[in-house]
């Protein structure tokens, strides 16, 4: 009988740890956002030292991150994106909380080399040039 009541005791003890190793996880994600271009990196703090791997979405995909930190490029300039970091453990994904997800709107992309270079010499000291 006592080794039953411990049994249940250890059970519920991993069950109390592993619901609260998943809370911590998203209590403690913090962005810092540097949007360039079609160029998002997102980096976070998370001091839950149980974490396996983060999930980052955004736009319907999902990218798989094992650091604190990752760069999302091919995004089209000028764009608002809403990414949203879950961490993962062996209790599963962690909820989606107040701090976990951040928009960012991407920049101007690069200009594309000018085409069709024309130039005209109009005297000595002056020239006339155009492009597409």
């Amino acid at each position: 009988m006592n080794v039953l009541l411990i049994l249940m005791i250890v059970m519920l003890m991993l069950l109390a740890q592993t619901t609260m190793d998943r809370f911590l996880v998203h209590a403690m994600l913090a962005f810092q956002e540097m949007a360039s271009r079609a160029i998002v990196t997102l980096s976070w703090s998370d001091r839950n030292p149980i974490v396996d791997d983060y999930l980052v979405t955004y736009d319907n995909k999902t990218q798989n991150s094992s650091m604190r930190s990752v760069t999302v490029s091919g995004l089209d300039p000028f764009t608002s994106y809403t990414f949203t970091v879950r961490a993962r453990n062996s209790a599963g994904l962690s909820d989606i909380g107040s701090t976990s997800s951040v928009s960012v709107r991407t920049g101007a992309s690069e200009p594309s080399p000018p085409r069709s270079i024309a130039v005209t010499v109009i005297d000595s000291s002056a020239v006339n040039v155009t492009w597409l």
